[in-house]
Formats: C-alpha cells, sequence, structure tokens
C-alpha cells in the first residue's frame, strides 16, 4: 500500500513540476513578446503553486523593471 502511494505522489509531483515547466516557458514567451503585464501574471502564477527559482525572480524582476515599476 505504502508503494503505491508513493508511486501515485511520484507521478503527481512530476506531472505538476511539467506544467510550471510549460508556464514557465509561456512566460518567457511573453516577455519575448513585450506583453510584461502577462507574463508577470504567469511568473506570479507558478511562485503561488510554491515553486521558486533564481531564474523566475531574475525574469519577474525583470518584467517589474521593462514596465518601470522598480518597486516590486
Amino acid at each position: 500500500m505504502k508503494k503505491i502511494l508513493f508511486l501515485l505522489l511520484i507521478i503527481a509531483s512530476s506531472t505538476f513540476a511539467q506544467n510550471s515547466n510549460e508556464t514557465f516557458s509561456s512566460a518567457n514567451d511573453l516577455y519575448k513578446n513585450n506583453k510584461f503585464e502577462e507574463a508577470i501574471g504567469l511568473y506570479k502564477k507558478i511562485e503561488s503553486q510554491g515553486f521558486v527559482s533564481s531564474e523566475l525572480y531574475y525574469n519577474l524582476g525583470n518584467s517589474y523593471y521593462k514596465l518601470n515599476k522598480v518597486g516590486p
């Protein structure tokens, strides 16, 4: 029983991580197309899901900078 639960947890976390990676790629595409508000929304969504990284905060900060919002 424990093995089945462990396997389900691994599959679920793998799927969740793939979704975050896809969202991160989408946010990066939005950033490249100068859609900074939309990119910020996706970066914040990733952050709210508990995924954090230096790349995430770097891109989020750059998006705010491009909108002249240096405080956030």
